[in-house]
C-alpha cells in the first residue's frame, strides 16, 4: 500500500470517533443556526407554495396535466421544474401537516440532510481510506461556506447532495463486502440506487450520479475484466434494480396523469429550453468562466476548493508513481471521478439530450461537489502527514498533529466568516430584509380588507399570514 495510514482494510469505528463526529455534527448544526436562512422568495417560494398545494391535495402538475397537453405547457413564474421534484416538496408537505405553516417547520429536511451529508461522508472517508480520515473528510464538509448558508434555505440542492454521498457510500460498502456476505453486498447495492433514484426525485442534476458510479465500477474492476465477473454483473443489477423500483413508481404516477412514461424527464427538457429562451438572468449561461471564477471567491468556497483540487493532484500524483496496480488507489478513485465528472457537466453540458442548450449555470449547483472536495481534501492532508515518515526525528515529524489541529482549525475559521460574510450580505445569500413582525401586526389590523401589491410581495405576505389572507396582485 503506497499511502500508509491513509487507507486502512479493517476502517474500524472506535468510541472516540463516535465521539468526535457528534460533537462536529452539533457544532455544524450552531453554525448553522447562526447564519439561518429561511423563506428567501424567488425560488423558494415556488417550493413552499407546491408544498402547500400538495399538502390540501391541489397539486399543481396534476391539475394542469389533467386539462392541457403534455406538450402545449409553458413554464410561469407559479409553474416550472421546480413543481416536478417530489422527493423535496412531500417532506416539506408533512412538514407543515406536523409543525405549521412557518419557515422554521421547512428547514427542518434541509438541516436534517446536512447533517446526514456530514455523517455520509465520514462513513465515505472511513471506507475509502481509515476512520481518522474519514473524522476529517466530515469536517471539510461541515464546513463548506456555502453548504452552511444552503442548509436552511429552502433549496433542493443540499438534500440531493446528501443523498447522492449516501448512495456513493452503501455502493462502496457493497463492493468491499461482497466476498464476505454476497446477499448483504446485494441488498447495500440495491439500496444505493434507491438513494440515488430518491436523489433524482429530489433534484433532476442527481441522474449523473449514474454515470460517476458506472465508470468508478469500471475503474475498480477494469475495464476488459469487468464483464467476465459474476460480481459486476450482480452488483450492477442490484444497483438498477434499487434504482428502477422509485423511478418505475414516480412514471407511473406521471404517466397516470399525463399518459406518458417519461413525462418528467420530457418536462423538464422542454422547461428547460423554454426558460433558458425567455429568461434573463440566465445569459450567464454561456459565460465558462462562472465556476472557476466562483471557486476562487473566498466568500463562497474559502479555502475549500483550494484543498480539493490540491487532494486531486495528489491522488494522481499517488496513482502515477505507484510501483504497480493498487487495490487502495482503485478503490480511492471514486471523489476524482465524482469531482471531474459533475464539475465538467455543469460547466460545458446541456440541459436537453435532444438538443444542446447550455446547462443553468448557478453558484448553488456546486453543493453537488462538496462531498468529492472533501475526500480528497482529507486525503490531501493525511497524504502530506505520511510524507513525513521517513524522518526518525526533527521537529516536522513530532509536531506534525499540531499542524495538522492549527490548519484545521485556520479551515473551520476561514469558512465560518466566509458564511457570515454571505448571511450580513456580501455573498449570494442574503436574507430578505424583511420585518417579518411588522408584516403579520399589518395583516392583523386589516383582517377583512384584501391587499393589493407586486406579485413576489404578494407570494411573501401570503406565506406569513398561512395563506388565509385575500392577496391580490
Amino acid at each position: 500500500i503506497p499511502i500508509k495510514g491513509v487507507y486502512n482494510r479493517e476502517s474500524t469505528m472506535g468510541r472516540r470517533d463516535q465521539y468526535c463526529l457528534l460533537i462536529l455534527i452539533f457544532l455544524s448544526l450552531a453554525v448553522r443556526l447562526l447564519v439561518y436562512q429561511g423563506y428567501s422568495g424567488s425560488d423558494a417560494a415556488n417550493y413552499v407554495e407546491e408544498s402547500y398545494n400538495i399538502l390540501n391535495g391541489n397539486y399543481s402538475v396534476a391539475q394542469r396535466l389533467s386539462s392541457i397537453s403534455l406538450y402545449k405547457i409553458e413554464p410561469s413564474t407559479l409553474f416550472n421544474y421546480q413543481n416536478l421534484r417530489l422527493g423535496f416538496l412531500i417532506p416539506n408537505a408533512l412538514s407543515m401537516k406536523i409543525f405549521g405553516i412557518n419557515e422554521y417547520a421547512l428547514s427542518i429536511f434541509p438541516l436534517l440532510c446536512s447533517m446526514f451529508m456530514i455523517v455520509s461522508v465520514f462513513l465515505l472517508g472511513r471506507e475509502m481510506y481509515s476512520s481518522k480520515a474519514g473524522l476529517t473528510a466530515a469536517v471539510f464538509a461541515a464546513f463548506v461556506p456555502q453548504d452552511i448558508n444552503l442548509s436552511s434555505a429552502f433549496l433542493p440542492h443540499m438534500p440531493a447532495a446528501s443523498f447522492m454521498a449516501l448512495s456513493s457510500w452503501m455502493f462502496i460498502r457493497a463492493i468491499k463486502r461482497f466476498q464476505s456476505g454476497v446477499r448483504a453486498s446485494a441488498a447495500s447495492m440495491f439500496f444505493s440506487g434507491l438513494a440515488t433514484c430518491y436523489a433524482y426525485t429530489i433534484w433532476e442534476f442527481a441522474i449523473f450520479s449514474l454515470p460517476v458510479l458506472a465508470l468508478y465500477l469500471f475503474v475498480y474492476f477494469g475495464v476488459f475484466r469487468a464483464f467476465r465477473l459474476n460480481e459486476f454483473w450482480l452488483l450492477g443489477f442490484s444497483f438498477l434494480a434499487g434504482f428502477l423500483t422509485l423511478f418505475g413508481i414516480e412514471a407511473l404516477y406521471f404517466f397516470s396523469l399525463s399518459g406518458e412514461w417519461l413525462a418528467r424527464p420530457r418536462l423538464i427538457s422542454l422547461m428547460g429550453k423554454l426558460i433558458l429562451d425567455v429568461h434573463p438572468i440566465d445569459a450567464q449561461n454561456t459565460n465558462y468562466w462562472l465556476y472557476p471564477s466562483t471557486m476562487a471567491k473566498s466568500y463562497y468556497f474559502g479555502m475549500f476548493f483550494y484543498l480539493a483540487f490540491g487532494g486531486l493532484l495528489a491522488w494522481l500524483y499517488a496513482a502515477c508513481t505507484a510501483k504497480s496496480d493498487d487495490h487502495s488507489l482503485r478503490l480511492q478513485s471514486l471523489p476524482v471521478i465524482w469531482l471531474l465528472f459533475l464539475l465538467l457537466y455543469l460547466q460545458w453540458g446541456s440541459s436537453s439530450f435532444r438538443q444542446y442548450f447550455p446547462t443553468f449555470k448557478l453558484v448553488t449547483y456546486m453543493t453537488v461537489l462538496s462531498a468529492p472536495g472533501a475526500l480528497l481534501s482529507s486525503f490531501l492532508i493525511h497524504w502530506l502527514m505520511e510524507r513525513k515518515v521517513g524522518l526518525q526525528e526533527g521537529i516536522l515529524t513530532r509536531s506534525r498533529y499540531f499542524l495538522y489541529a492549527a490548519f484545521i482549525s485556520l479551515y473551520i475559521a476561514v469558512s465560518t466568516g466566509s458564511a457570515f460574510m454571505n448571511y450580513w450580505g456580501n455573498g449570494p445569500f442574503r436574507r430578505d430584509e424583511v420585518e417579518r413582525y411588522s408584516i403579520i401586526d399589518f395583516i392583523n389590523r386589516h383582517p377583512d380588507k384584501p391587499l393589493y401589491t407586486d406579485v413576489w410581495t404578494a407570494r411573501l405576505l401570503s406565506f406569513t399570514s398561512g395563506y388565509t389572507k385575500r392577496i391580490f396582485v
